[in-house]
């Protein structure tokens, strides 16, 4: 069975054009799950395969635009951890003369269920310009102050012999965004990022809207 070019309900559209009554969708399911346990297919990488892949792409090239790992590490003992930072040339340039970072996380993105740590500045046109993308076991001081802005510092240095020196910090009210700064930068000023909190009020006020008017 194909890994990437199966799923239940693929299979059920192939049988129906074949002119075969597929069984429930339940069974497929069943069927599906049963395979996948005795092939031990798992949705995350090891960590050797992760160490090997962030070896072949380490390489800065010529190319602007070429994303290579500019920085990795990971543990295997006592817990599993590793944490990959990845840029450009070009995304790591706006990095040079910026005096603010604004950083996050999502789960939105991910790599293998894990969360992305993500930064970057703004232009005068509120434009953001990233510096790169973060992937990390967890999202805690650790992870923002190696996996992220120390990464930053490093690979803005390793490419273009320029030590930033960012002070001011953008973010939401995450305590290992703003520890994982201090540790690495001056901290001397800290701007909330409400946007999360504005979009789920606006909604909520458009429902209450809503129900006033019916």
């Amino acid at each position: 069975m194909p890994k990437s070019k199966s799923s239940p309900k693929l299979t059920a559209n192939k049988l129906i054009r074949d002119g075969i009554q597929p069984p429930p969708k339940l069974k497929i399911n069943n069927i599906f799950q049963t395979v996948r346990k005795s092939q031990k297919e798992s949705p995350q990488p090891s960590l050797n395969d992760l160490k090997k892949w962030c070896d072949q792409y380490s390489e800065i090239l010529e190319n602007q635009n070429q994303v290579f790992v500019a920085n990795f590490e990971y543990e295997s003992f006592p817990d599993q951890i590793f944490r990959v930072f990845l840029t450009t040339k070009r995304l790591i340039q706006f990095a040079l003369e910026t005096n603010y970072i604004l950083s996050d996380a999502t789960y939105k993105l991910t790599y293998g269920g894990f969360p992305a740590l993500t930064g970057g500045t703004t232009d005068r046109a509120k434009k953001l310009h990233p510096f790169g993308l973060a992937s990390c076991a967890t999202e805690n001081r650790l992870d923002f102050s190696f996996c992220f802005f120390k990464s930053v510092q490093l690979t803005a240095f390793n490419v273009y012999g320029h030590k930033i020196s960012p002070t001011i910090l953008v973010a939401d009210s995450a305590g290992g965004i703003t520890l994982g700064f201090e540790s690495i930068f001056k901290l001397e000023k800290r701007v909330n990022f409400w946007a999360h909190v504005l979009r789920k009020v606006k909604n909520h006020l458009k429902k209450f809207v809503f129900l006033l008017l019916k």
